[in-house]
C-alpha cells in the first residue's frame, strides 16, 4: 500500500491518490482524493476489505498516516499483520512501487493529450486488473 501524489494538475478531488496491490494476485486498487489522512485511507481500506475481504498483512512505507495509533488500531481490529518497510528503501513495497510508476504513466499519457487523467488512470487499472499474471514459480 503507498500514496502517491501530490499532483500538479490533478482536479480538485484527485490531488492524490492511495493504492493498494494484492501481492499473490498483483490486483491493483485506487482512490482519488483531494487530501490523505488516516480516516481517508482507513476509508478506503474498508471499502476494498468490504468487497475482498480482509488480508493477512499489509505492506507500508513509513508515512505519517501508516505510523498512526489509529491506522494500527483500525489494523489490530481486523486481525491484519501489518509491516513496515526499511526507511528509504521502497523495494521492499515493490508491488505497489512498480504500480505507482505504471499510475504516473498514465496520469502523465492522459496530460500529453489533454484528457481528464483522473478517468484515464481508472481505465488503465483495466489490463493489469485482467491479465495474468506469472511469478515464475510452479
Amino acid at each position: 500500500m503507498d500514496i502517491v501524489g501530490p499532483f500538479e494538475r490533478g482536479s480538485h478531488d484527485c490531488h492524490f491518490a492511495i493504492t493498494l496491490v494484492d501481492y499473490f494476485s498483483k490486483w491493483p486498487e485506487v482512490a482519488f482524493a483531494p487530501h490523505v489522512t488516516t480516516d481517508t485511507v482507513t476509508s478506503f481500506l474498508t471499502t476494498v476489505f468490504a468487497r475482498e475481504g480482509n488480508p493477512c498483512s499489509i505492506v507500508t512505507d513509513n508515512g505519517s498516516k501508516f505510523c498512526s495509533t489509529a491506522f494500527s488500531e483500525f489494523l489490530k481490529e481486523r486481525g491484519i499483520k501489518y509491516i513496515h518497510t526499511s526507511v528509504h528503501h521502497p523495494q521492499a513495497n515493490g508491488a505497489a512501487e512498480r504500480f505507482n510508476r505504471v499510475l504516473k504513466e498514465c496520469i502523465q499519457a492522459a496530460e500529453t493529450h489533454h484528457k481528464p487523467w483522473k478517468q484515464e488512470g481508472c481505465d488503465e487499472l483495466e489490463p493489469s486488473q485482467t491479465g495474468v499474471n506469472d511469478t515464475g514459480r510452479t
